[in-house]
């Protein structure tokens, strides 16, 4: 499955980008609002990326996306159901 607009292209994670997500992860504000991602570790996003490309196997909820023109990995994106509000939401990090 691919999702597309004029400048990036989506699919479904593929553990091929793990080295360049990790990377984005681990720049200083990266996860600066998102505070269980916050200063952690390479093996902390290795575990989250590989949970999700686990939670994907049900149903896929989590994305690599990338630059139309180049076809390079510049972020990720999500659907997620956020318990607080009992609604789904869409969530995106990107470099």
């Amino acid at each position: 499955m691919t999702l597309a607009t004029a400048r990036t292209i989506s699919t479904p994670l593929v553990k091929e980008d793990f080295d360049t997500l990790i990377e984005m992860y681990l720049e200083p504000d990266s996860n600066k609002y998102i505070k269980p991602l916050n200063d952690k570790s390479r093996e902390f996003y290795l575990d989250f990326l590989n949970e999700k490309l686990s939670q994907n196997e049900i149903a896929i909820g989590f994305w690599g996306v990338r630059s139309s023109t180049t076809n390079a990995i510049i972020g990720t994106t999500n659907l997620n159901f956020f318990e607080p509000i009992g609604a789904y939401h869409i969530g995106c990090h990107f470099k």
